[in-house]
């Protein structure tokens, strides 16, 4: 019995160790990425350009050594137009001039844009179709000669040891061996394990290949090999579900309206919606405003500045954005999957048609999705997170649970490692429509570098595409190569020691996005404390670009949906997965209000900057992130119970009384001179220097504003002008509007403003008065407007609104006073003027801004 029970022993540990020597054995055979190039043809190596001096130094130390000559994006470009490209290849060492051949080509490289052209550039330097189907046949040589390095390894089967021993007994020439490997090339299923298809990404060919540790040392000093790196795992961040539960009906959908011009029906609607669809539509300058009620608050807090509920009565849970919302624009979610029978990827959209589908998938194959077929409405590749994919898709354009409730959702799914990812990338980039109206979401990064990304990435990016990426779930900095751990498993118990940035939210034209601690199911967010501070998970640093709510509600897909029934349930859960695809709805959504613009990632990244809420944050928490929180461009804070504490936007956009001032940054009122200074907001209270005299010297002052205001009557009544006359809705039963309210009714006896839900009338400055805004329109024999005209033109003079039927001029627009002296506000920002025509694309408390050259300029 003993000697059973040693034998049993012996056995079990036999096989342990063999188990163990199988997988240790496993672990030096990967697949490696291998960029290949001609040696013969080309002498140089095209990279993106990028602006760190480290990157530059490493390149200049390393021109000696590398086969090809790296060279930059930028420096091709200045090749194809330069006129001295001869001289100028002689100077970077190149021994061709492929580049300067295509000068002859240049019309075809270039957009009417001025960028250049990707697709055609890469057609014209892809390595040469027989060089690469000869690169592949040798490196199927090198993997047959050494298979036996492969031992003990089940990728590699019994089928290729016998290919190795068929190639030794029946080629007898190099024609019938070049024969044989062309043949296991295009149709032996187990060498397309081995050896994968190639793609090009810009001047290189890109290959597949599963090596052993000898193989890679050999294939990696090849002539002809650019780089060759090993296949790494790109998890996506490892975002918390603490809830599936069935879809509740929140939120209803509401609709621009148009005003009523009878001033009692007007005060009773205000009275009714504690929102102003019509101020709101003024202010954005949307074509229109769509509201969806009570809502999750991932939506209403990106449509609104910084809540505080010192100032508001209750949260404003609505979601407010423009009813284009993304329509015509394409999403590419790169990510686990979609079922599409979810109610939040209806088709119907409401607003017309859309598309939602699952394109393709990369995996251990390539499936490209035909419509109608199964997986193009239902598809991942691994069960265990097939959710993700659904979750992040939803946030970005669900109906019900999305930002750009319009737009077309393309998923593409991969494997969560670099090859897998490499694919999706050449798909997109090989199947997008409109690249200008196109939007790339990545929800997932690694600390590694992969070059063969960071090409395809910028090519997509200068072809025009928007990218945006998660900044990671590690809580560190996403922009430093100072070393750090992160949690490298699925179950959060192994750390591993990083020195890298986060991939790709660090790289420059990404849109980097971080995440806020919006921790709470509820719609109200009233409870949570310190809620513009960085959430517990998220990553932060310089790289990033936004910050966006961090836990969302939205689709989640049923276990074994395979009867294609629609499905209404939906997961809570928080990750930097889920910010990223609030700012892809909202770039999405600009693009759809703004059909006249050509997008690109910079002209975008201003966009989304510009119309951030700046400044909330906590800045101890995001270190030296960029303090901006996104938003779609509504900043209005409205009370749900109608109950207003401050001024200003962050207060209903209610004034101040008493004389007091109104704070622009906070909101608050008051009277010294943090209230009355440069942040003074006169459009919500008073700002005068007499104001904060008051403060500060108490009653005699008071006296002397007494005396100040019977020189001012006595003033006013020596020109037949005091005040009272020149309030004239007094007579009206009416008072006079604060000085900048907006006009939103004009009738023949003046301009109506709405005060604290009350009609007032807006004093016009008469032409006498220095302080009145100049009106350039009627030296050129056009009226001024009278009313709260929009911005039709933009001219040499200053803005055009329409009135009546006819041109008129905008009071206060002019680029020229009276005394012609040039005002340009601009200038002092650092932008120049617009020298052309511009639309008005944006207004802030400096002024109008227009498009110029793709770039921003004063108006």
């Amino acid at each position: 019995m003993k000697l059973v029970s040693f034998l049993f022993n012996l056995l079990v540990i036999y096989c342990v160790f063999s188990y163990a020597e199988k997988e240790n054995l496993k672990k030096t055979n990967k697949y490696y990425i291998i960029s290949i190039k001609d040696s013969n043809k080309y002498s140089f190596k095209i990279q993106f350009d990028s602006d760190s001096k480290e990157n530059k130094l490493q390149k200049r130390d390393l021109n000696n050594s590398e086969k090809f000559i790296p060279l930059g994006f930028n420096e091709v470009k200045d090749l194809l137009k330069s006129d001295h490209c001869i001289s100028e290849i002689r100077d970077k060492n190149l021994n061709d001039t492929t580049l300067c051949d295509l000068q002859k080509e240049s019309s075809s490289l270039f957009t009417h844009h001025g960028k250049l052209n990707i697709l055609q550039l890469e057609k014209k330097l892809k390595p040469n179709s027989n060089f690469v189907s000869n690169q592949m046949e040798k490196l199927a040589e090198l993997i047959l000669r050494h298979v036996d390095s492969y031992e003990k390894d089940d990728m590699v089967t019994g089928e290729l040891q016998n290919l190795k021993y068929k190639r030794s007994t029946t080629t007898t020439t190099t024609s019938s061996s070049s024969s044989f490997l062309k043949e296991i090339l295009d149709s032996n299923q187990a060498f397309s394990k081995i050896l994968r298809n190639p793609f090009n990404i810009l001047d290189v060919s890109v290959i597949f290949a599963y090596l052993s540790e000898e193989l890679y040392e050999i294939i990696k000093e090849l002539p002809d090999v650019v780089s060759c790196n090993e296949n790494v795992i790109i998890p996506f961040p490892n975002d918390k579900i603490f809830s599936i539960t069935n879809m509740e009906s929140i939120g209803s959908i509401g609709s621009m309206e148009s005003m009523e011009k009878d001033k009692s029906k007007f005060v009773d609607k205000r009275a009714s919606k504690f929102y102003d669809l019509s101020d709101i539509k003024n202010d954005t300058q949307w074509s229109d405003v769509s509201v969806r009620e009570n809502t999750y608050n991932h939506l209403s807090l990106i449509s609104q500045s910084k809540f505080d509920k010192n100032l508001i009565g209750q949260y404003d849970s609505n979601y407010y954005y423009p009813s284009s919302a993304g329509k015509g624009v394409d999403i590419y979610i790169l990510d686990s999957g979609i079922d599409v029978h979810h109610a939040d990827f209806e088709l119907d959209t409401g607003n017309g048609y859309r598309t939602v589908s699952c394109d393709a998938m990369f995996g251990d194959k390539e499936i490209i999705n035909q419509p109608g077929s199964s997986s193009y409405k239902n598809c991942f590749l691994e069960e265990k997170i097939k959710y993700h994919g659904s979750m992040v898709a939803s946030i970005a354009a669900g109906k019900i649970h999305g930002v750009a409730k319009n737009a077309n959702i393309h998923m593409v799914v991969h494997n969560r490692q670099s090859t897998g990812i490499l694919l999706a990338y050449n798909f997109v980039k090989n199947n997008l429509k409109d690249p200008h109206k196109t939007v790339i979401n990545l929800s997932f990064g690694s600390y590694k570098k992969i070059p063969e990304e960071v090409s395809l990435i910028n090519s997509l990016i200068e072809m025009g595409c928007i990218v945006v990426a998660a900044g990671g779930n590690d809580n560190i900095s996403s922009c430093t190569t100072e070393p750090r751990y992160v949690v490298s498993d699925d179950d959060n118990k192994v750390k591993t020691l990083i020195q890298e940035k986060i991939y790709p939210a660090s790289l420059e034209n990404v849109i980097g996005v971080g995440s806020i601690r919006n921790k709470i199911k509820e719609t109200d967010v009233s409870s949570v404390q310190n809620l513009y501070s960085l959430a517990d998970f998220s990553n932060y640093g310089d790289c990033l670009d936004l910050f966006a709510p961090g836990y969302a509600y939205a689709a989640y897909p049923p276990p074994n949906n395979n009867d294609k029934s629609s499905s209404d349930l939906e997961g809570y859960g928080g990750g930097s997965s889920f910010s990223a695809p609030l700012v892809a709805g909202v770039a999405a959504s600009i693009i759809s209000e703004h059909p006249e613009m050509t997008f690109n990632h910079s002209l975008m990244k201003k966009m989304l900057l510009e119309i951030s809420v700046e400044g909330i944050l906590d800045q101890s928490g995001i270190h030296d992130s960029p303090n901006n929180f996104l938003n779609i461009g509504k900043k209005t804070v409205y009370s749900a119970n109608n109950q207003y504490k401050g001024c200003g936007i962050f207060s209903g956009k209610r004034s101040c009384s008493n004389n007091e001032c109104c704070s622009s940054s906070t909101g608050y009122c008051g009277r010294n001179d943090d209230y009355c200074g440069s942040d003074c907001q006169s459009e919500f209270g008073y700002c005068t220097s007499s104001n904060s005299n008051n403060n500060s010297n108490g009653s005699n002052n008071n006296g002397n504003t007494t005396n100040n205001n019977d020189n001012k009557s006595n003033n006013d009544n020596s020109n037949g002008n005091n005040n009272e006359e020149q309030c004239w809705s007094l007579k009206l039963g009416y008072s006079c509007c604060p000085t900048g309210t907006k006009v939103y009714s004009t009738d023949s006896d003046g301009d109506w403003g709405v005060h604290n839900h009350k009609w007032c009338g807006i004093i016009k400055h008469s032409s006498s008065d220095s302080s009145s805004p100049y009106c350039f329109s009627e030296a050129l024999g056009y009226p001024c407007c009278t009313n709260n005209s929009r911005v039709y033109f933009i001219g040499e003079s200053g803005s055009w609104g329409i009135q009546d039927d006819q041109w008129c001029g905008i009071i206060g627009t002019s680029t020229y006073s009276p005394d012609n002296s040039y005002h340009c506000f601009s200038e002092s920002l650092g932008y120049p003027c617009c020298t052309n025509n511009s639309k008005v694309y944006y207004t802030d408390k400096h002024g109008s801004w227009g498009l110029q050259d793709n770039e921003w300029c004063g108006l």
